[in-house]
């Protein structure tokens, strides 16, 4: 086994883009974190989707996509919380939307 520098090339895509292009009727998001960059996604491109499952890892971040779902025209349908502050929020898009 050689020792020394090793590198990994990892692709990264633009949330908006993946549910824009994605074609699902649900999302499920469990992104150690990364899921507060569902904030700055725009309300049209979010309600693409029918349904979101969320794990949120604080409550900072709960917060935070809390409003943006609510204000995006969706509905809080459970919340299941978990040790610590952790949560899995699932949305359902309102009919209204």
């Amino acid at each position: 086994m050689s020792k020394g520098a090793k590198s990994l090339e990892i692709k990264i895509t633009d949330v908006s883009k993946v549910i824009k292009e994605s074609g699902a009727q649900i999302g499920k998001f469990d992104c150690e974190g990364a899921e507060e960059s569902l904030v700055s996604v725009p309300d049209e491109i979010l309600q693409k989707i029918l349904h979101y499952i969320i794990e949120v890892h604080s409550l900072k971040i709960r917060k935070a996509v809390l409003e943006k779902f609510l204000g995006a025209g969706f509905i809080l349908e459970k919340e299941t919380p978990k040790p610590g502050e952790f949560s899995v929020l699932v949305f359902k898009r309102s009919s209204a939307s």
